[in-house]
C-alpha cells in the first residue's frame, strides 16, 4: 500500500491509517487492483461485494465506498453522493434491471429541485475530503453496510 500512501499527506495518513485498521478488524485484507491506477481493493472472505476500495485520482488520495445499508447518514455524506453523480455528469445513474434490488432499491437517491437521480449501490460513491470528524460515521456505515452483505447475501 506504500504507492497509496505516497500520495498522501501526513495530515492525512492517520486517518487513512485508522481505517485500514477498521476494516483489517472486520476481517478485510487489502490487495492491490490489477489495473494501471493505483487502486486498494479492501477485500473480505466471506463478503462478495466491494465496499471500499483507496484510490488515486488526479494524484490525489481518495476512498470510494459503499454505504447504501443504512439510510441515517449525515449531510457530508449526502452531499459525496451529490459529487459523485455529478462528478460522472449524471451517468451510472438509474437502476441497470441487474437484480440486486428485490423488495426495495438498493442503492441512493438524490434529489434536486425539479428531479431525482437514482445510483445503483453496486456503484461506489467518492469522498475525497476526510477529517477526523467524520470517521466514526464512516466506522458505522462500513459496519452496516459489512453486516449487511455478511448476514444478507443470497
Amino acid at each position: 500500500m506504500k504507492e497509496f500512501y505516497d500520495v498522501v499527506n501526513e495530515h492525512d495518513k492517520d486517518i487513512y491509517k485508522e481505517i485500514e485498521q477498521f476494516m483489517i478488524s472486520l476481517g478485510y485484507k487489502f490487495k492491490r487492483a490489477k489495473t494501471r491506477d493505483v487502486n486498494y481493493l479492501f477485500k473480505h472472505e466471506e463478503v462478495k461485494k466491494l465496499i471500499l476500495k483507496y484510490a488515486i485520482v488526479d494524484n490525489k488520495p481518495m476512498i470510494k465506498l459503499k454505504f447504501y445499508a443504512s439510510d441515517d447518514y449525515s449531510a457530508f455524506f449526502h452531499e459525496a453522493i451529490r459529487k459523485t453523480i455529478e462528478e460522472y455528469d449524471f451517468n451510472y445513474t438509474g437502476c441497470y434491471k441487474c437484480g440486486t434490488c428485490y423488495k426495495e432499491p438498493r442503492g441512493y437517491t438524490y434529489h434536486y429541485d425539479d428531479n431525482s437521480y437514482f445510483r445503483c449501490g453496486r456503484e461506489l460513491i467518492e469522498l475525497d475530503m476526510l477529517d477526523t470528524s467524520h470517521l466514526d460515521e464512516l466506522k458505522k456505515l462500513l459496519l452496516a453496510q459489512h453486516n449487511f452483505h455478511l448476514f444478507k447475501e443470497l
